[in-house]
């Protein structure tokens, strides 16, 4: 194998690690948090961007290596699959970080003060509620500084029937075909792969600016 194609077999492998094509009436927890206009083209068009930077990478690896990491400081069972059942054939799906006989735990490689740190709070919350714990951890590790910032809640069923109503405005909109109301934050634009066809999108509906 010459060095190019060594070099290329070796960053795909990197970029499409743990990269698993979508199943028939799939939903993610991780998308119907975010902007809902992202997982409406998604799911229309079978796609599953892969988010090729080296933040992802990192993070990644680092969720590989935790159960090595903590195997003396959680007693935990790690990827844990769970799913909710959204009726008509639609399934939504999550995959926990670490679960205890008490708690779930979420590690996300971020800053402590990001403006994504709200839509993290609904990610680990529904999981928590579908592993049936009554509380959980989430743990963002500064990608920076390293230091780490534990914040613990207790589950929230309201904050869970908040996602699945997101899972079927998703769902609804498919049916209708008819892309829903778009992101919250701008943040959730940077380097989306529908940016494009959703600022055309927005004109057409007089959607308000994003907050900043």
């Amino acid at each position: 194998m010459n060095p190019s194609e060594l070099a290329k077999k070796i960053r795909e492998a990197l970029l499409y690690y743990g990269f698993k094509p979508r199943e028939p009436r799939e939903l993610y927890v991780t998308e119907v948090i975010g902007c809902l206009r992202k997982a409406y083209f998604n799911v229309k068009f079978n796609a599953n961007p892969v988010v090729e930077s080296s933040d992802a990478v990192f993070g990644k690896l680092v969720h590989l290596a935790l159960p090595v990491i903590l195997k003396d400081i959680l007693k935990a069972e790690f990827e844990v699959p769970m799913e909710h059942d959204l009726g008509n054939g639609w399934i939504l799906r999550g995959r926990a970080d670490a679960v205890t006989e008490d708690a779930v735990y979420e590690f996300k490689f971020s800053s402590p003060y990001s403006d994504v740190k709200p839509l993290y709070y609904l990610q680990v919350n529904t999981y928590a509620h579908l592993l049936d714990k009554n509380e959980f951890y989430l743990i963002i590790i500064d990608k920076r500084t390293l230091n780490v910032d534990v914040t613990k809640g207790q589950t929230d069923d309201k904050a869970f029937d908040t996602v699945v109503e997101r899972a079927k405005t998703v769902l609804d909109s498919l049916k209708a075909d008819k892309p829903p109301f778009g992101p919250n934050f701008q943040w959730e634009c940077n380097g989306c792969p529908y940016n494009i066809i959703c600022l055309r999108w927005k004109e057409w509906i007089n959607q308000t600016p994003l907050k900043p």
